[in-house]
C-alpha cells in the first residue's frame, strides 16, 4: 500500500503540505513522513466516514469504487457451546491467512473478528460498575467514539438519548476498551477511534410503556418514541437505534449493537488483533462462533470502519454489479413496504400506513432509510442490504439465495420447485453478482455461500467434537486426519448452514428446497407474472412489411452520426437479428504453439490461461 498522494478538489495538493513548515534539524525523509501523516489527518476531515483518512473524489478516483481481496474463516461449535478453543483456534487461523492480507510496515489494511455474545466474560469485566441480565436479555454496542473529549461526551450522550428514547435502559459503558495503541503502525495511529462498550436492556419485568418512566429514562430531557410504535424484540429494537444514530451524528461509527453478537475490529494486520484487544487474550472470553477476516486494499484505502467482519458477515471477492446494485436499492426505498409482526408504524400497511404517511409526511420505513450507510466498500453495502432484508422478517439463509443466486436459468436437473423460487425473486431483486466466498451470521444460525462461478476458494472441516472450521484455504488449523468427520469445498452457488437452536448442519439442497417449499412460488407466476409472449402474438414474416424511407446514402450518413461501424453491424447487430442471440467473439491467439516448435520454449509457453482472470475482493 502507498501512502495516499491524490490532490484536492481544485487540482492542488491538500493544504497540509502548503502549512507545513520545515523544522530545525529535521532531516528529508523526517519532513516527508511528517507531511503524510499531517496529510492523513487532512483527509480525515474531508470524509463523510469516520475514522477513515481517505482521499475525497478527484480525477479518475471515485471512493465507491472501491474493491478489495481477503481471507475469510469461521469456526463454530455446532451445539452452540461456548469454547475458548473456537476462539483462540480462530485466532490462529487469522494469523495464518495473513498473508491475504495486506501491510506496510507496522500498519495493516484491517482484520477483525465477529463472536457470540460472551456472556461470562461480560459480567466478570463489568460487576464491579454495574449487573448484567440473563444472556440474551441485553444488548452490547461496539463503538468507535472521537478521541477529542468534548466530542466523545457529546456523542455519548446522544447514544444514551436514542437508547433512552426507545424504551431501553442503559446500563453502562466499558469506557475506554482495554487497547495496546502502542502496536499500531503511524497510519492506523492517526486515525485510531476512542473506543468503548455500551450495555443496554428491556429494564426488568417492565413493559414498554413503564421503562420510559423508569430512572434511567428521566435523568435528561430525551424526546419519547412512542411506546405503542416500538418493535417487541430487543434485537430489532437495537437495529433501528443504530440506524437512527448512523444519521444523528457523523463522528461515530457502531461496528455492532446486537444481544447476540459482537466485533472486534480495526485497522490492523492479522498478526495484531489479538494483541491489540487485551479482551481476545483473556482467557475467560469464550464464543460458539467465530467469524474472521484479514483484508487486502488492492487498489484502494484502509480504513478502520471498513475493517470486517461486518455486523452479519464477512467477504472475500469482488461485488462487479455493486453500482447497479446501489441504485436499485436507493430507487426502491421509496416503495418499499413490511408485513410484518412489530408494532411499529414503519411496518403498518394499507389504509393505516396511508394514514400516518399523510399525517407526519414521511415514509413508513423511515427508521431503516438509507438502507446503504455509505462506507464506500461493496462489502458493507451487502451486509447493510443483507441486514436490512433479515430485520424485515426473512430468514437468514433466504436472504443469502436471493442476494447471491446459484445458477438456475439453465439448469434442466434443478427440482422446479427451487427453479421457481429464484425465478419469482429475480422479478423482485437482482442478484449481486461476481467472484464471493461469504461467511454470514446472526448469532442463531452460521453459513457460508460460495458464487455461481465458484471464482473463490472455500474449504470445510467437521471434526469429531462437532466443530465446523470453514476458511479460503486447507492447514489453517491443526486438526489429526483422525479426528475429521467430513471435508469438502464449498461447490459454485452451493450453501453451508449451521442451526445453532436445533443443533445441526445442514448441506446445501436439505436448506434450499425447505425454502422453496415454503410458499407456492410457481403457483404465483403463473398467476401474476406477465410474459411478452402472451401479451401479443409474434408476427409472421408474412405480416411484417417494412418501407424503409432512407436511401442508402442518408442511411449511412445517419449511421455515422450515431456511432454505427461495420463491425458493430455486421459482427453484432447481424447475428442478433438472425439468431435472436449476442454474439459471441474472441480477439483470437495467433501466436505459434510451443508444443509444435522444434526449438526450446519456456515452460510456461506449453500453458494457457483457461478463464478470464476476475480481480478483487470484498471490501
Amino acid at each position: 500500500m502507498k501512502s495516499p498522494s491524490a490532490a484536492s478538489s481544485d487540482g492542488q495538493t491538500p493544504s497540509a503540505f502548503s502549512q507545513s513548515t520545515e523544522v530545525e534539524g529535521e532531516t528529508a525523509e523526517d519532513l516527508q513522513w511528517r507531511l503524510e501523516m499531517d496529510t492523513l489527518k487532512e483527509y480525515e476531515k474531508m470524509s463523510d466516514v469516520p475514522f477513515t483518512a481517505m482521499p475525497p473524489a478527484v480525477g479518475l478516483y471515485n471512493p465507491t469504487e472501491e474493491r478489495d481481496a481477503c481471507g475469510v474463516g469461521c469456526i463454530a461449535q455446532i451445539h452452540g457451546k461456548d469454547s475458548r478453543l473456537v476462539v483462540s483456534d480462530a485466532g490462529k487461523l487469522l494469523v495464518r491467512m495473513s498473508h491475504r492480507g495486506a501491510k506496510e510496515g507496522q500498519d495493516g489494511d484491517g482484520a477483525g473478528i465477529l463472536l457470540g455474545i460472551p456472556h461470562d466474560f461480560f459480567r466478570k469485566v463489568t460487576h464491579w460498575s454495574f449487573t448484567l441480565p440473563e444472556r440474551g436479555k441485553y444488548g452490547v454496542g461496539m463503538c468507535y467514539l472521537p478521541q477529542e473529549e468534548a466530542q466523545r461526551n457529546e456523542v455519548m450522550d446522544v447514544i444514551e438519548d436514542a437508547v433512552i428514547a426507545h424504551g431501553l435502559a442503559v446500563l453502562g459503558w466499558r469506557a475506554p476498551l482495554p487497547v495496546k495503541s502502542t502496536i499500531l503502525g503511524p497510519k492506523a495511529k492517526a486515525t485510531e477511534p476512542f473506543i468503548a462498550q455500551i450495555f443496554v436492556s428491556m429494564p426488568k419485568d417492565q413493559t414498554p410503556e413503564e421503562a420510559q418512566e423508569s430512572p434511567s429514562t428521566t435523568k435528561r430531557h430525551v424526546a419519547m418514541v412512542d411506546p405503542s410504535s416500538l418493535p417487541d424484540d430487543l434485537e430489532t429494537r437495537l437495529f433501528v437505534i443504530r440506524k437512527k444514530l448512523a444519521k444523528k451524528t457523523k463522528n461515530l461509527y457502531v461496528c455492532s449493537f446486537s444481544s447476540r453478537t459482537v466485533v472486534y475490529k480495526g485497522q490492523l494486520q492479522a498478526e495484531q488483533l489479538f494483541a491489540y484487544f487485551d479482551d481476545l487474550m483473556d482467557e475467560d472470553l469464550t464464543s460458539y462462533i467465530a467469524l474472521v477476516h484479514s483484508r487486502f486494499s488492492t487498489n484502494t484505502f484502509p480504513s478502520w470502519p471498513r475493517a470486517q467482519p461486518f455486523r452479519m458477515l464477512c467477504h472475500n471477492g469482488e461485488i462487479n454489479t455493486v453500482s447497479g446494485n446501489r441504485h436499485w436499492v436507493k430507487a426502491r426505498e421509496s416503495t418499499m413496504g413490511s408485513i410484518s409482526k412489530h408494532r411499529v408504524p414503519f411496518f403498518k400497511e394499507g389504509a393505516e400506513a396511508e394514514a400516518e404517511h399523510q399525517a407526519d409526511d414521511s415514509s413508513p420505513l423511515d427508521a431503516f432509510f438509507p438502507v446503504d450507510e455509505s462506507i464506500g466498500s461493496d462489502s458493507a453495502t451487502l451486509d447493510n442490504v443483507v441486514e436490512f432484508l433479515h430485520k424485515g422478517g426473512r430468514e437468514l439463509e433466504k436472504v443469502m439465495l436471493m442476494v447471491i443466486p446459484e445458477a438456475w436459468q439453465n439448469d434442466d436437473q434443478m427440482a422446479e420447485e427451487k427453479k421457481a423460487f429464484y425465478r419469482y425473486h429475480s422479478c423482485l431483486f437482482e442478484p449481486w453478482d461476481g467472484p464471493a466466498l461469504v461467511a454470514f451470521t446472526d448469532g442463531k444460525k452460521v453459513g457460508a455461500v460460495l458464487d455461481r462461478n465458484g471464482l473463490r476458494p472455500g474449504r470445510f472441516w467437521i471434526t469429531e467434537d462437532d466443530r465446523l472450521i470453514l476458511a479460503s484455504e486447507v492447514g489453517v488449523v491443526d486438526i489429526l486426519p483422525e479426528r475429521v468427520k467430513a471435508k469438502g469445498r464449498l461447490m459454485p452457488g452451493r450453501m453451508l448452514l449451521i442451526d445453532f437452536e436445533k443443533k445441526q448442519i445442514a448441506q446445501d439442497d436439505e436448506v434450499k428446497m425447505a425454502i422453496a417449499l415454503e410458499r407456492p412460488y410457481g403457483r404465483w407466476i403463473e398467476e401474476k407474472a406477465f410474459f411478452l409472449e402472451k401479451i401479443a402474438r409474434p408476427l409472421s414474416e408474412e405480416e411484417i412489411k417494412v418501407e424503409l424511407q432512407l436511401d442508402d446514402k442518408k442511411m449511412m450518413q445517419r449511421m455515422k452520426m450515431f456511432g454505427f461501424t461495420w463491425e458493430k453491424v455486421e459482427m453484432l447487430l447481424a447475428p442478433m437479428a438472425k439468431r435472436a442471440a449476442e454474439a459471441l467473439g474472441s480477439m483470437g491467439n495467433d501466436i505459434p504453439l510451443a508444443c509444435l516448435s522444434h526449438l526450446p520454449r519456456n515452460p510456461a509457453d506449453y500453458f494457457a490461461q483457461l478463464f478470464a482472470q476476475v480481480g478483487g475482493g470484498g471490501g
